[in-house]
Formats: C-alpha cells, structure tokens, sequence
C-alpha cells in the first residue's frame, strides 16, 4: 500500500471539487497543483518532501526478515529503481532496516575473515614448527571440531549470529590450539626417547591428561558465569563458550591422539641444530643425489637401534618398516 504526496494532491482536488470521486486526481495544470502543495505544508509533509520539493522520501515498511533475503529484494528494489526514475534522478535506499542488514552481513563476513586467518595463521606456525604441512593439516582438525560443533549449536537453538555469539569461534580456537600444540610437543619428545608410536602416545596422555583437562574445565566454568549476566547476548556467549571449551577438550584428548599416532614429527629447531659430515653424501651411494636437508630428515625420522654382531635386521619377505 503506497501513501505518496500525489495522494493528499488528490484527496484535495476532489474535496474542493464537491466530493466528486471523479476528481479524486492529479489536477490538470501546475498552477492547480502548486496551490494544493501549499495547503501541505507542514509537519506531514516534511516526513516526505525536502521544503524545496527537490527531496523525497519513500517509506516502506515490510516484514523480511535475515539479511540474506532483504539482500535479494533490495537488488530487485534497485533494479526497479533504474528501470522506473528517469535520468537524473537519484535515488539512495536507507534507513535502520538497511543499516542493520549491513550490519549483520559485516558480522558474518567478519567472522569467515577472522576465521579464515586465524586458521592461516595457525596452519602455518604448526606446519613451520614441524616442518611439514602435513603437521598443520592434523592440528587443524581437532581444533575445526569446536567450530563446527559450536556453529551446529547456534542453528539447533535458534541463535543468531550477534556481537556476542560471533566471537566465540575465534576465541575457541585460539585457546584450542594451546592445548593442540602441548600435545603435539609433548608427542614430539617421547616419540624421540622411545621411538614407539604407541608407547609415545601413551605417556603423552599420561603426562598432559591432567593440564588439558583442567585447564578446559577452569575456562569453561570461567565462561558460563556469563549466563547469568542480564544482556542476552552474553547469555548466549556464555552458554557458546563453555560448551566450545568442553568440546575442545573431548576433541584434543579423543581426535588429535588419533592423528598424531599415526605420523612421525620433526621439530625446526632439531632439524636446523643437527650436523651431518657432508662426506656421507659424497661417499654414499645409499645417499646419492640427496641434499642435506633431505638427509637431515631422513635422521630425525629414523629410529637409532643397537644390535650385537650376527643379529638379524632385516629378513627377506618380511613384515616391518
């Protein structure tokens, strides 16, 4: 339904003219028009005319709702707007509906953004760390758990994505990956003594079991005083945050063990301190056309065996690595 000042032009014309709902009109010349205008002027008016008539306002009220579809209709809206007004003629779509749905599509664009780099960044110290990509591809699994466990909480619930739920992803992951990261060093220094995937793992859970767990469970019951505040937003972040914080916990202590078990890490800083005598390179013909720092790395991941004179190393058929 469409209230415009050709409307009050027209209720005038046809009260002037006797009720007649034939009048019920756009007068036929510019001086009839001029004079209902200035019968217009006043508080109704400045709601939809500029005082010079150059300026004019087009309220619209509507009940879409998500920035995604107002998205659409407002492309169709501006479509119709360079299909209808004629040159020289321009027109700007605003108001609090508009600005909210800016808002909300900044929030959500700011959370992929933040989200997109915090993963770069983590994905690379890992991968820097460990010297391999491979390295930074394990410490992100457990650590998306959280994400999308906590992204799959929002849409079961019903929540939206507000100031206070789209931090959490991000503050999740960060305090996840600390956790990742222990477990991975740790792992890192017991495959070294013992050089059993196995063994190594075990000792690592027996020796970060107790950090990591209590460490979750510390900042969850820290996050959940939150649902308690009077703001429904940070009501909502509490209830986010502690759950992220027990499922990152679940995801470090039941995924990344897993993962890790079934890889072998070199650290940067063992691979740059090791010396080789770059005499083995020149006099080995098991070496041959290998460069130093693929050598390196076939020594880290080795595992060093003493065996007695006439002991069997290696069996023809076999199995082993």
């Amino acid at each position: 339904y469409v209230v415009s000042p050709a409307d009050y032009v027209k209720v005038f014309n046809r009260e002037f003219n006797g009720s007649d709902e034939s009048f019920f009109r756009i007068p036929d010349t510019a001086e009839e028009v001029s004079q209902m205008l200035l019968l217009l002027e006043g508080n109704e008016m400045q709601r939809i005319l500029g005082p010079d008539y150059l300026n004019a306002s087009i309220v619209v009220r509507h009940h879409v709702y998500g920035s995604w579809r107002l998205s659409e209709e407002l492309e169709e809206v501006s479509a119709k707007i360079d299909e209808l007004f004629p040159s020289g003629v321009e027109a700007r779509i605003t108001g609090e509906g508009i600005l909210f749905n800016k808002a909300s599509d900044t929030m959500a664009l700011g959370q992929v953004t933040s989200l997109a780099i915090a993963g770069v960044i983590i994905f690379s110290i890992i991968s820097l760390l460990f010297v391999s990509p491979k390295a930074g591809l394990l410490a992100m699994v457990p650590n998306g758990m959280p994400i999308l466990l906590n992204f799959g909480a929002m849409g079961w619930f019903g929540l939206s994505l507000n100031p206070g739920t789209c931090t959490v992803a991000v503050i999740a992951l960060g305090i996840a990956i600390d956790d990742t990261i222990h477990l991975m060093v740790q792992f890192y220094k017991e495959l070294k003594a013992t050089g059993d995937q196995k063994e190594a793992m075990r000792r690592t859970l027996d020796a970060e079991f107790l950090p990591v767990v209590s460490s979750s469970v510390a900042l969850g019951l820290g996050f959940s005083v939150l649902v308690f505040a009077d703001v429904v937003s940070s009501i909502q972040f509490g209830y986010l945050a502690a759950f992220a914080m027990f499922t990152a916990v679940l995801s470090d202590l039941f995924i990344a063990p897993g993962l890790l078990i079934s890889t072998r890490l070199i650290s940067s800083w063992d691979l740059l301190k090791l010396r080789i005598n770059e005499s083995t390179l020149k006099d080995s013909q098991l070496f041959k056309g290998v460069t130093m720092a693929e050598l390196k790395r076939v020594v880290l991941l080795g595992v060093l065996e003493e065996h007695a004179p006439g002991d069997t190393i290696v069996k023809q058929g076999a199995d082993g690595r």
